[in-house]
């Protein structure tokens, strides 16, 4: 009986083939943190503060290159579009007679084009940002644990970097000789 009983608490006991990995993994996390509270002492508190800082900036700067990257991919869609308006207005401002209606033209033509090309930035980026999304969705819900604070990161990224490209490129359009 005392024999049967104890088989069946073995059985039990003993790790499966898949939890084996796992089992070893947690195992050698556990005692490299025993190891390193014995080196470090008082300092281990220190230590982990520092290390979790570290790890919380390369998380934040891989969401916010991941940001930009797919900001800049979205900008490409358009980049041609937006550079050959610069240039027709740049062009436009050389020549020497204009009138105030040649001049109304113009700002019409620069209005419908940024129009155009805001509308073909947002699309592509609303494209972009629903495949990433779509990603985040097809994985086990294990790994979706931080899912709402990482894509509010990355939405707020997105948004902090279009605002640098508008700070960058609205002085071009609004130091346009048509605006004077």
């Amino acid at each position: 009986m005392i024999k049967k009983k104890f088989n069946e608490l073995v059985k039990k006991l003993t790790p499966k083939k898949e939890n084996i990995r796992p089992l070893i993994t947690s195992a050698v996390i556990t005692l490299f943190f025993f190891g390193a509270y014995y080196v470090l002492g008082n300092r281990f508190g220190e230590f982990m503060t520092i290390a979790t800082m570290l790890l919380l900036a390369v998380m934040l700067a891989i969401i916010v290159l991941m940001a930009e990257f797919l900001v800049l991919k979205s900008l490409f869609v358009v980049a041609a579009e937006l550079s050959l308006l610069i240039f027709l207005a740049e062009s436009y401002c050389n020549v020497p007679n204009r009138l105030a209606l040649n001049n109304e033209a113009m700002k019409n033509l620069l209005l419908i084009g940024l129009l155009y090309i805001t509308f073909l930035f947002c699309r592509s980026l609303y494209e972009a940002l629903r495949d990433y999304y779509e990603k985040i969705e097809d994985q086990p819900k294990e790994k979706q644990k931080g899912k709402v604070g990482g894509i509010a990161l990355f939405l707020i990224f997105t948004g902090l970097f279009i605002y640098q490209i508008y700070l960058a490129v609205s002085p071009i359009v609004l130091n346009l000789c048509v605006y004077k």
